[in-house]
Formats: structure tokens, sequence, C-alpha cells
């Protein structure tokens, strides 16, 4: 079976990886048979330019990180093209849930079965997200790279962007209501609102989270200081952090910081930079069609 198969890469993710990988996968297809089509994410410059795109592919092969799965899915949601990720990007949260890898030899199998599933998606503003939307400590972590970012990003790339953010984090008191229920009220520390199980470095502070329960799972990590800060992302790295935690499901989280603070969503700064008094997290009503490997 001959498919029409549109290939979304990132150049700059992998330190520069993709650009290359996009032409070998691109290669392969075209020797099963199939046709393809190149997008470079920088020549992409609106939802309803990929969509249009999207018209007449079968599916839609994102090459490169958890942001540029996050950036193509409103456009792949309103096509209602399935999405494929080859991880090529820093912690590939959503390649790992589906278990996608780089092997060309799995991507010619899944485009021979066109197995599918649909995923919820996230919304802040207009926004979406497909993992997580985050207040706290790790969001201002991952403000501090972009502002300093100059390329491709590695682990390491984090390093600079923690240590400063120890010396100069301080939370803000945070309210967080749950489809009008509050469930904390003016409490410093971080927020985690979580579409997936899957979250940097493993941490994992909503294991039981699903993407397709049509649910939110929320979770509040109470910390004062930089040191508690520290402290639960040790406990969660070791499955350990239960203790103190305020969980809940939903799908409305309104959140209300004091002093404003940032967010973040899936692992990338959102286009609004700026502190936020207020935000509110809710589901898409729209879902998101994947290929499973």
């Amino acid at each position: 079976m001959s498919l029409l198969v549109l290939l979304y890469f990132n150049p700059i993710a992998g330190a520069g990886r993709s650009a290359r990988a996009a032409e070998s996968y691109a290669a392969t297809l075209r020797g099963a048979g199939h046709r393809v089509e190149l997008r470079p994410s920088q020549a992409v410059e609106a939802v309803d330019v990929l969509a249009a795109d999207l018209a007449t592919p079968d599916a839609l092969l994102v090459l490169g990180g958890d942001g540029a799965m996050r950036a193509a899915a409103p456009a792949a949601v309103r096509a209602d093209t399935p999405v494929y990720h080859l991880p090529f990007g820093t912690e590939n949260l959503f390649a790992r849930h589906f278990g996608m890898d780089r092997s060309e030899t799995r991507l010619l199998d899944a485009l021979a079965a066109m197995r599918t599933t649909r995923v919820d998606v996230g919304r802040v503003g207009e926004e979406w997200f497909l993992l997580m939307a985050s207040i706290g400590f790790d969001a201002e972590v991952i403000h501090d790279l972009a502002a300093h970012r100059t390329g491709g990003i590695r682990h390491r790339s984090y390093l600079g962007p923690l240590g400063r953010q120890l010396r100069m984090y301080r939370p803000s008191r945070i309210t967080t209501r749950i489809d009008g229920t509050t469930i904390v009220d003016g409490r410093p520390g971080v927020l985690v609102v979580a579409n997936c199980p899957e979250y940097a470095v493993r941490l994992d502070p909503a294991p039981n989270a699903s993407m397709t329960d049509r649910l939110l799972d929320v979770v509040f990590l109470p910390a004062a200081t930089r040191r508690a800060v520290i402290g639960w992302m040790v406990r969660c790295r070791l499955g350990r952090g239960e203790k103190h935690v305020i969980r809940g499901r939903g799908t409305v989280v309104d959140v209300r910081l004091e002093p404003a603070a940032r967010f973040q969503l899936d692992g990338d700064r959102p286009v609004r930079k700026e502190p936020v008094g207020k935000v509110r997290i809710s589901l898409e009503e729209s879902t998101l069609p994947v290929l499973l490997p």
C-alpha cells in the first residue's frame, strides 16, 4: 500500500542531526513505495499552513522533540491526520510513552498496519499541550534556558539554568481549583497539570495520568524553599513522592498565583513569556489521532 507521508522536522533538534535524518527517512520511505513531502518547521508560519499541507497526506511524521510534536498537533487535529513521533529531541516523552523510536523498520511496519488511537489535548489560552503544563521551579528553569539558548540543546544545556534558579528561585503562593472545587489555597509550591505519565529525567510526578481518559491529573508539591524543591525532585525520581502531595483530576483547572509566575508547556517556554497572576488549564474538545508502532 502506497501512502502519502508528510515529514515535518525541526532542523535544530538533536543538535542539528534531525535535518540529515529527515533526508534518510525520506529515502527509506520512497524506497518502500511511499510518496514523501518534507516540511522544515521554520517554513511553517501558522497552523493553517500546516493544516493545508495535511489535507491529502495519510500520515504526519514529526521528526524532532516534544516541542515539534506540540507545534504540529493543532494542524494534525484540524486535518484529522495521524501523527508518529521520530524522537530527535532531548527527552522525547511522547515517543517514550507510545514506544516509538528511530527504527526505520518499525516505522514502515506502522505505516503498513495503520493502527491508530486518539489522545487528549490540553489547552492554556490559545496554546495546546500534549504532555503537561507546570508552574514553579521547572517552569523557571525552562524559561531561563530559553532566554539563553543559542541553538540545539542537550541535557547538559540545563546545568546553567538549574544553577541560576537554585540561587534565584522564589516560589509563588498557588491557589488551585479543579472544576470549581478548591484543592490548594494560597500555598507555596510546584503545580503540575499532566496529560501524560511521562516527565523529564523520569521524575514522573503523575504516574497514573492517562492520555485517553478525558481528564487532567493535577499534582501539587508543597515547597516553600529551594531545598524543599530539590527534595521533591529526589523523591519523585526515586518513586517516593506521595507524602504530603495533593492530587486531583478534572477537565478545567483554574490557578491563581501570588506573586505572578511563569508556566511551561511540554518542556517549552510558551508564547506568553511574562509572569501571569492567573491561568486556566483545560482539555481541548478535539483529540489527536496517533499512529501506533
